[in-house]
């Protein structure tokens, strides 16, 4: 019996240590993986922007993010948005039908007391359920802004399609990238290829909320163009030309994956025009310039 005992026990010991070892190697590798996308991410937003190894950003380019929250202010739900504004960052709470309830220095979102600060700011309302939701990214250059970097995700054919969209100053569309993507090689994962993706390049605000997803074959000519032109070369005289004969023409869709394509582009349509409604509400505040569909909403 003692040796079925020690026997049990030496076994415990062995898990015991073979968990913890497994777990700071999963905790390791996890971290490394965290590292690496992250840098992925910089690096396709750098591209997405115009960027590369060959054309380096400028070092006045700044890139600064604003943040948004939901909130609850005396059971009505509130939105937050912390903002970089005259050089500083700004947290400005808006009641949901976009009206400004207060502004106020952006103060640690993350602080255990956050509600309390808030409910002071605002004369003693209540507040409850401080959430961050989402990050937006705008690139900077000398006060000037030069485009905008947002996220997108819808369900695919397998699972969610993760996307990172680049916008133009004036809300035309840069390009966008496939962060995350689970489509079957050959047929949805052409979504991440050029001739697919950089077909949206050069698409307004009201171009892409009424653009359709067809099956018809991409013109041949279109396709090789796309193939050769980088995405984020927003500015080049080739793509100019581009957007005049193609600005309203449709999203042609993968052979074979009509599904993840609509996906990619309703996803695409949703992110930016919610973008452009959320922008349009700090307008007042960040003075950046909108599109005209945000103006009009």
């Amino acid at each position: 019996m003692k040796e079925i005992l020690k026997i049990a026990f030496n076994l415990t010991i062995v898990c015991v240590f073979a968990g913890a070892v497994l777990g700071l190697v999963n905790w390791g590798t996890q971290h490394a993986k965290e590292v690496n996308q992250h840098k992925r991410e910089v690096a396709t937003s750098m591209s997405l922007l115009g960027y590369s190894a060959a054309h380096p950003a400028p070092e006045s380019l700044k890139i600064d993010t604003i943040s948004r929250y939901l909130l609850n202010v005396d059971g009505k739900t509130a939105l937050g948005y912390v903002a970089p504004v005259n050089g500083g960052k700004e947290l400005v709470l808006l009641s949901i039908e976009g009206e400004k309830l207060v502004s106020l220095p952006a103060p640690d979102m993350a602080a255990p007391g956050i509600a309390n600060v808030l409910s002071q700011a605002l004369g003693g309302k209540s507040v409850t359920n401080v959430q961050h939701v989402e990050d937006y990214q705008m690139a900077v250059q000398d006060g000037v802004v030069q485009g905008y970097l947002i996220t997108a995700n819808n369900l695919g054919f397998k699972a969610n399609i993760k996307m990172m969209v680049s916008l133009t100053a004036d809300f035309s569309l840069r390009g966008i990238a496939i962060l995350e993507s689970e489509e079957d090689p050959g047929l949805g994962a052409e979504a991440a290829e050029p001739y697919f993706r950089n077909q949206f390049i050069g698409k307004t605000v009201d171009q892409l909320a009424k653009i359709q997803v067809v099956t018809t074959p991409q013109p041949t000519d279109y396709r090789k163009f796309l193939e050769s032109e980088p995405a984020g070369h927003f500015n080049t005289d080739a793509m100019r030309r581009l957007v005049v004969e193609y600005g309203n023409s449709p999203i042609y869709a993968i052979t074979g994956s009509t599904i993840s394509s609509k996906a990619v582009t309703v996803g695409v349509q949703k992110a930016v025009a919610r973008f452009a409604s959320r922008l349009s509400q700090l307008n007042a505040v960040l003075n950046l310039k909108q599109p005209a569909a945000a103006q009009e909403g």
